[in-house]
This record gives C-alpha cells, structure tokens and sequence, in this order.
C-alpha cells in the first residue's frame, strides 16, 4: 500500500513541475509578443539602433532574457508531452501513434484557425507539423534521440560566421548546400496551402525547431525529472542561463561579435537554464514561488488563444488576421504595455486557477482531448468523482 501511494506521489509531483514549467514557457511567449499584440515594431538590435528611452531599455532587457529563447522552452515541453501521451496510450493498450495523428491534426486545424482569424504570429500550425515528424522518434531511447536532435540543430540552423566567410563571404544556412532539405523553395508543398495559407514557411520553421522537440523528448526518456539531487539541477541551470544570456547580449549589442550566427546555442542555453532551475525550485522549499505557474500551465492552449484574442481585438495593427479589423485602441509605449501585460497574465492564473476548482480540463483542453482520444471525458470535477465510484463499485 504504501508503495503504491509513493508511486503515485511521484507521479503526481512530476505533473506538477511540468506544468509548472509549461505555464512559465507560455509567460515567456507572451513577454515576447506582447510588442507585436500591441501593434509596436521595437528593433531588436540594442543599443545600435533603438533610443535610450524606457521601453525600449525594457524590452531589451525581456528580449535579452527570452527572445528566441520562449519557443526552444516550449518546444521543449511539447517534446516530453509527445513522450508521456505515447506512455500512457501504451498503457491503456491503444494505438499511441494514432492517437498522436490525431492529436496533431487536430492542432492544425486550431493553428489554422488562430493564424486566419486571431493572431497571425501563430505558432501551433508550426508545432503540430513537428508533432507530426516526430511520430518517427517517440518510440526511441533517450541517446539516439538526442543525436538526432543535434543533426537536425546543425542542418538547419545559420553556419557560424567564420565558416560562412570562408565558404563565399556571406552568412547563409549550411541546408542551402542541400537540394532535399533546402528550405528557401518547398515547391512540392504548395499544393497543401489549402490546409494552410504559408505551409511552405510554416514547414521551414517547424524544420528548423524540430531539435527541440527531440531534446524534450530525449531528456524525458533520460530521466531528466528524476534526478535525486535537486540542487545539482538548480547549478546547472543557472551556468547554462548565465552563458546563454551572455550570448544573447552580445549578439544584440555588438556588429563584431565573432559567433554572431551561432544564435541557436545561446537561445536554447537560456531556455535549458530555466528549466533545470524550475525543476530545482518545484522539488525545493522556494516551490511557493512556482506553484502559481502550475494552474496556467495546465490551460496553456485556452490561455495562449486568449492572449491573441484579447489583445489582437484591442490594439490597432496588433493582428494583421481576421479579428485585427475590429480593434480600436491604438500602439501605446512598451513602457506602458508591459504592466498591463503582466497584470492580465495575473488575471489569467487566478482565472485558471478558479476554473480547475470547478473542471478537470480548460475548455480548449477538453476539445482536443475529446478529439485525441474520440471519448468525452468527464468535464466537471464531480463527473470525474462520480464515474470513479462507479467503477469501483463495479
């Protein structure tokens, strides 16, 4: 019995840092978009370009932290998901690649729709084609999935700058090289634009994300969560936090900065940072300061589409889709932005938070589990209690 109850603690503690880090991933995002929600077009080369006024000095400083970095984060969340919905489909003895299929199909159709009619910076089209690719890795060991990771970070990221000098003077992707994977021209999708308007750049981005999604799903498989010394994981994290973001400020203040083009290794060394240090800080005594993130994150598709929603209705230019027609409110300072932003992601944990005393899955959640598993699951919380006494009276 009481190895039974253990199991199912660490089971439970092990979801929770998830969507611990799934709501922190889903904060990050929004920092990132909240110049483009707002209509504003910020430059992102500092203190070459931009004034020294406040907001841009703040959106410097989020962009240092998190740009280009809250997508590998959340890649990376995506890949463990993948690992743990097939470990459960194995378990309940179900088809798990057709339940995958299913489940990335059904994002597309949710991409499409946010990408037409929301946000058009839509990134779940682009997540849900990797989905897809990585039906042919979920089944792999932890190494080889890492492996191949690498390969696809070094085929379809920028040469670093020296390699690219050498070859003919300029900075380009080393895929260019190659005809099959060249990513500039993907003429034999075209014919799939009717399932999206840009496949063909969709394509290419999920292309070049996909080692992300390996290496979630490679720490996963490695046990990354399981690790008995939660300390360790919070040194690791910070030396890697600490190297990325030294990259990225380089990057970003200096034309002269020799590894200019190597942006995927200080990008994703700042979104390994965070989370071995949201792992430390769930399994720590400071697991106060995290727990909040837990609520969101187990609503991240409804919150994410409520962020497109309620900001893209509202500030003029900032969505070129469908609902940006209706917005009235025009670009105000980033200064001024940026608080209303944080007090709305606020609004949006206590929100969740709420509607989980009430209901076992947000609304969004609830559709694509329905549609994933073609069962509808219980949605109320008593529902759930009710079918669970059911069945053990049974």
């Amino acid at each position: 019995m009481s190895s039974t109850v253990l199991k199912n603690n660490v089971h439970t503690e092990r979801i929770t840092a998830l969507d611990q880090l799934r709501g922190f991933a889903l904060l990050t995002i929004f920092l990132v978009n909240l110049n483009k929600f707002g209509g504003l077009n910020l430059d992102h080369m500092f203190w070459i370009y931009s004034s020294f006024s406040l907001s841009d000095r703040l959106h410097e400083i989020i962009y240092i932290l998190f740009g280009n970095s809250s997508r590998p984060l959340f890649a990376f969340m995506f890949g463990i998901t993948m690992v743990i919905v097939y470990n459960h489909a194995i378990q309940r003895q179900l088809n798990p690649y057709l339940i995958l299929f299913r489940r990335m199909f059904i994002l597309l159709l949710i991409g499409t729709a946010h990408y037409l009619w929301i946000w058009d910076g839509d990134i779940l089209f682009m997540y849900a084609l990797d989905g897809i690719l990585l039906l042919l890795f979920v089944s792999m060991p932890a190494w080889p999935l890492f492996m191949f990771g690498l390969l696809a970070m070094f085929l379809y990221q920028p040469a670093p700058v020296p390699i690219s000098l050498f070859i003919n003077g300029t900075n380009m992707d080393i895929s260019d090289y190659f005809v099959i994977l060249s990513t500039s021209n993907h003429w034999f999708l075209k014919p799939l634009t009717w399932l999206h308007p840009n496949f063909s750049d969709e394509f290419s981005e999920a292309m070049q994300h996909l080692s992300f999604f390996l290496f979630g799903m490679s720490a996963y498989r490695a046990g990354l969560f399981h690790l008995k010394h939660p300390t360790f994981k919070g040194i690791i994290g910070c030396i890697f936090l600490a190297i990325g973001v030294w990259g990225k400020y380089q990057i970003y203040t200096s034309n002269d900065f020799q590894w200019l083009n190597l942006t995927i290794i200080w990008d994703f060394s700042v979104s390994i940072g965070f989370a071995l240090i949201f792992l430390f800080l769930s399994s720590s005594r400071f697991s106060w300061l995290v727990h909040p993130f837990a609520w969101i994150g187990r609503m991240s598709l409804t919150n994410y589409l409520m962020q497109s929603l309620v900001f893209g209705s509202i500030f003029i230019g900032g969505s070129m889709a469908a609902l940006g027609e209706i917005a009235f409110v025009p670009p105000i300072p980033f200064a001024a932005l940026l608080p209303i932003g944080i007090v709305f992601f606020i609004l949006q944990i206590g929100v969740s938070k709420l509607w989980l005393k009430h209901f076992n899955y947000g609304p969004v959640e609830w559709l694509w589990r329905t549609g994933t598993y073609w069962n509808v699951s219980p949605m109320r919380r008593k529902e759930r209690k009710t079918a669970a006494v059911r069945h053990a009276d049974e």
